[in-house]
Parts: C-alpha cells; structure tokens; sequence
C-alpha cells in the first residue's frame, strides 16, 4: 500500500507542469522595485511641480507594488510578466474640498503636452447600483516614459469613506470572503452623510469662489486669491500677514498684478529656501516692499523693524483676534 500511494504521488507531482510556469514567469524583485521607485520618484516630481499645492488636501503621495501584492495579482490575473499589469505603480492625489476631480483632470492633461506623458484610460470607479453607497474614486491609467502609472484621484470625502469602508473589508474578510461585500448599514449611513457634505462643499466652493484679479488689487483677500492662484503659492494664508501686505502695497504705490508678481519673484530670489518653507513669508515680503532691495529675508528678523512695521498698521491688525 506504502509503495502504491509513492508512485501514485509521483505521477499526481510530475504532471503539474511547474517548471513551464516557472519558466514563463518574469520575476519580479527588490531589484525592479527600486528601479521603478525611482522612475517613479521623477514622475512625482513632475507632478508636485504642475499641480499647485492649493489644489490638494494633503501631499501626493506614491508607491511601487510590494512583491507579494505582485505575485498575488500575477496569478489572480494569470499573467505572467509583471509589465502587463498597469498600475505596478501608482499615485494617489487627495482633492482640496475647494476643489473638484476636474480640476485636477484638466491639470493632467495639459501636462500630456509638456512632457513624455500618455493618458490611456480614465474610469470612474462607482457602485454599480446608483441608488447605494460605495467606494467612489477617479483611477486613470497613464504612462510616464515607459513608466506604467496608475493615478487615483479622490475627494476627502471620498478618501474618508475609501479608509473607513477597507477596514470593515478586512473585518469582514476575517469572517468569511463571502461577507466581504456586505458592508453593515451603518457604514452605508456614513456614506451617504460623506456624498451630501460632498455636494454641499461644492456648492460652497462655487458660491464663493472670484476671479483672479486682473487691473488693481483692492483688498487683502484679493491679494490672498493673487497668490493661490497666479503665484502659485502653497504655504500659509495667515489673515494678519495678508492685510499687513495689502496697506504696504498701497503705501508704496503697487496695486496692479503684474508689478506685484515682478516684486513677488525678484523677493523669491532672495530667498534661500522656498516660500513655502520661509516662516512669515508674506509678512517679510511685506517688509521687502517697505524697506526695499536692502531686506535681507534671510537673516534674524530685526525685532525693531518688525515691531515698527506692525506699529504702523495697528488699526488692521485690531480686527483679527491673536491665536
């Protein structure tokens, strides 16, 4: 019987033809991984640059497939090269509540005329029902180079319910596969709460949005849409710093656009780090335009001058409470 079951057990073994797989298989390794990793580092830096940061609600992040998640998918799919499947890479672009997925859509395809980048699909990822609630997304299939990029693009509120809904997938896949889709009511409810504040944001955000000015500058929040929007300035938008500019610039005589913009990028120059990462940038901006090219924004700030500065616009520092 012993000798029976062996042979038997052989010819079950020898007639799975692992070897033929094996052979067909295009490994995929740590190797590969940092090559892509650092393709795919190039691609971010291209996008960070042409997707202003007041666009997002958080950084952009990107990753490159762990070599299980590969391997599952490779025979999920019943591929056998890691290159056939299109999203090995992959980033994800979170949406400012201000914002729309359009938006951020037509930012993405301009930059297919400026660099070596291919939209090839996009798809709206929904429930198939209409009437339910689910994970709701943007996925566009793009390559960068011969760098395959899948880019995910979700509202917060998407994002909110893509984090909430995969935890009860995987509490639910604990218990049964089958119950995986099943997602409880509750979390249904939460859905539905998400899509209405979803909807109200964007009625808020087109209710109150205004155009760029384009002649004269008349008051700080003008100057603060001159430079999220033409400037293309990402870092803080402080209430206090922005008025304090607005009365400089009148002080001195600089109300249009475009001589701001001129000064804004002569001051940017000087700067030995970002704007972004500059502490009370615009209030030294401020300072720039008061003193003039002498400034040095780099240095200790000059506690006299600073109070002075603010001393002088007191009356518009009194209406915004100190935090």
């Amino acid at each position: 019987m012993i000798n029976s079951f062996v042979t038997t057990t052989k010819k079950v073994t020898t007639s799975i033809p692992t070897n033929e797989i094996i052979q067909k298989r295009e490994d995929y390794n740590e190797e590969i991984r940092s090559m892509l990793q650092k393709n795919l580092n190039s691609f971010l830096d291209v996008v960070k640059k042409e997707i202003p940061k007041f666009y997002l609600y958080k950084g952009i992040d990107g990753r490159v497939k762990e070599i299980e998640s590969m391997n599952r998918k490779l025979v999920f799919k019943n591929k056998h090269s890691w290159k056939e499947v299109s999203d090995y890479c992959g980033i994800q672009i979170i949406v400012h509540p201000f914002k729309t997925i359009k938006d951020v859509t037509q930012l993405l395809n301009h930059m297919t005329k400026k660099y070596n980048f291919k939209i090839v699909k996009e798809e709206n990822i929904s429930p198939k029902d209409s009437t339910s609630f689910g994970y709701r997304a943007t996925h566009i299939d793009s390559i960068f180079n011969d760098l395959k990029i899948e880019i995910q693009i979700r509202t917060i509120f998407e994002d909110i319910w893509g984090q909430l809904s995969h935890q009860q997938y995987e509490i639910a896949r604990l218990n049964g596969y089958d119950k995986a889709h099943n997602l409880p009511r509750d979390i249904s409810q939460i859905s539905s709460l998400l899509e209405i504040s979803e909807v109200l944001s964007g009625l808020l955000a087109s209710n109150h949005s205004q155009p760029i000015p384009t002649f004269k500058v008349e008051s700080s929040n003008q100057m603060k849409l001159l430079f999220a929007k033409k400037f293309n300035y990402g870092g803080y938008m402080t209430d206090w710093e922005f008025e304090v500019l607005f009365e400089v610039s009148k002080l001195a005589g600089i109300s249009s656009p475009h001589e701001l913009e001129k000064k804004w990028n002569e001051f940017s120059k000087k700067l030995n780090n970002t704007p972004e990462s500059t502490p009370n940038v615009i209030f030294k901006f401020a300072q720039y335009l008061f003193i003039g090219d002498t400034f040095n924004p780099n240095i200790i700030t000059d506690s006299k001058v600073s109070y002075e500065l603010l001393h002088k616009f007191k009356h518009v520092l009194s209406n915004i409470p100190l935090i």
